[in-house]
């Protein structure tokens, strides 16, 4: 059966788009085309006039134009982009090459043993799901991230509006600037 998940990403002055993508072959069809075209329309809407719009514009631009790469080749991209240019360094692991199957807590803890993790940071609303007892049992420690978000100037906004994407930050204060903040 066809089982579909949504790509989210949440912008300023805009919905959260998402484009519905069946999980086995992950790639945007190519019908999807229009939609595309109208969320990078407002991306461009909303950051074409901020002072670091130009560094990024042109990932943003390859990423919706590119339907030949199954979407997690696309992400994996950009997120890879992302790191460099915001000087992390991290190896990514992909879940599906651990060959763990399961759910929820369980699975979550299965793929932590599997990578030799000894603690898990998760957000703050992970309490209310998480059983802390299979973390105790496998003796990995959870700690709760309790995350507050960094303040920096959002040119098309009166207030500061949290939780948007890299492409905010980046649009707005640079990548020399969020690498300051992720600094913090």
């Amino acid at each position: 059966f066809p089982v579909t998940i949504k790509n989210h990403f949440r912008l300023l002055r805009s919905t959260w788009p998402h484009v519905p993508v069946p999980i086995k072959e992950m790639r945007i069809e190519e019908k999807l085309k229009p939609n595309l075209e109208k969320q990078l329309k407002t991306i461009k809407q909303s950051y074409s006039k901020t002072p670091f719009f130009f560094e990024i514009s042109s990932y943003i631009e390859e990423y919706y134009s590119d339907f030949s790469q199954p979407l997690v080749d696309k992400n994996t991209k950009f997120i890879k982009r992302m790191i460099t240019n915001l000087n992390i360094t991290c190896k990514i692991i992909y879940s599906s090459d651990l060959k763990i199957t399961g759910k929820s807590t369980k699975l979550l803890v299965d793929l932590l043993c599997a990578i030799g993790a000894d603690k898990y940071i998760c957000g703050d609303g992970a309490g209310s799901y998480q059983n802390e007892q299979y973390f105790k049992e496998k003796n990995i420690q959870l700690e709760y991230n309790n995350f507050h978000h960094p303040v920096y100037n959002q040119a098309n906004s009166i207030s500061f509006i949290p939780g948007l994407s890299i492409i905010d930050a980046v649009a707005n204060i640079g990548f020399k600037g969020a690498i300051s903040l992720l600094k913090q």
